[in-house]
């Protein structure tokens, strides 16, 4: 039996989803669905999904939009490779516009939520699958954070 001295000293389970009404701020501040993922996505990852995928010769189904097209998880992987691959160059530049910075933020800003939006979603994903999301992820806030060193911009 557990006794007042044994529990003296341990943190109590709580469980955030079902006992009760969160009790600090960064607890109500904590987001259990896709729909912030939504509404924090730019226009064209909010566009409906194909119900295919939207590179020739690929019969699977359409499960997440980037740039406003269908793709289904295979594809989607090769194009956030392809645009983390185009946008490491820029995000390495000692020098970089204003409006190009922008548009390679949007960029992985969209790359990066649909890729969460996949984690949430898409049940059947192997450790494969798994770690590319992660690298994915881990490359977007990498690049987030080269694009916004002080000394980046040109006026």
């Amino acid at each position: 039996m557990l006794t007042p001295s044994k529990l003296a000293g341990k943190i109590p389970f709580i469980c955030n989803r079902s006992c009760g009404s969160p009790s600090t701020e960064s607890e109500r501040n904590v987001h259990h669905s896709e729909k912030s993922l939504h509404s924090a996505a730019t226009a064209a990852a909010q566009a409906p999904i194909a119900p295919r995928c939207a590179e020739s010769k690929c019969n699977s189904l359409g499960i997440v939009a980037l740039a406003g097209q269908g793709f289904c998880l295979q594809h989607f992987f090769t194009q956030c490779y392809e645009r983390l691959d185009r946008i490491d160059p820029l995000a390495r530049k000692p020098r970089l516009e204003a409006g190009e910075a922008q548009r390679a933020r949007t960029l992985l800003q969209e790359c990066a939520n649909q890729t969460l939006l996949v984690c949430l979603r898409h049940e059947p994903l192997n450790n494969l699958d798994k770690s590319r999301l992660l690298e994915i992820l881990l490359q977007c806030s990498d690049l987030q954070v080269l694009l916004h060193r002080p000394a980046l911009l040109l006026t």
